[in-house]
């Protein structure tokens, strides 16, 4: 928990680098918070407890917005542990905001239908891609130098 909460006190620090523990914790923790508020949303959805349910998506909606510029400063410093420049990001937080985008804005029926299509297709290999990078991005080593972002973060 402590490395969610440093991750949150950094968030408008693009400098330097995160170390894996760091970035693994805070990624654990957010989708760990979101899957349960979705968990709980459905059973309340099943339990007939629509507003509630609303509530959760709300609650879970707003979330998922306070969360993108902590997950992006993490993301750029854990880039920056690699030895990667942060802009290589672009590609996981273009799909984190057309996620949202699709999740939120489009009727469930509608996307349900979308993702039946080619188009689902095309966005589940797009899904595949991202995440084959998160799991780069928390199972690779940083480099054990100084490198261009900065020192090595301290064990």
């Amino acid at each position: 928990m402590e490395w969610f909460i440093y991750a949150l006190r950094n968030t408008f620090n693009y400098q330097g680098r995160a170390k894996r523990a760091e970035f693994i914790w805070f990624i654990l923790i957010y989708e760990l918070s979101d899957w349960a508020i979705v968990l709980i949303a459905k059973l309340a959805f099943a339990l007939r407890l629509i507003h509630l349910s609303d509530d959760l998506h709300i609650l879970n909606s707003l979330l998922d917005i306070l969360l993108l510029l902590p997950m992006s400063s993490v993301t750029v410093r854990r880039l920056h542990d690699l030895g990667y420049s942060g802009w290589w990001q672009s590609y996981l937080l273009t799909m984190n905001i057309v996620a949202m985008i699709l999740t939120y804005l489009i009727p469930k029926h509608s996307l349900n239908a979308m993702l039946d299509t080619k188009f689902g297709t095309f966005w589940s290999l797009l899904l595949v891609i991202y995440f084959i990078q998160i799991f780069f991005l928390i199972f690779k080593r940083g480099q054990p130098f100084t490198n261009r972002y900065g020192k090595q973060p301290d064990s």
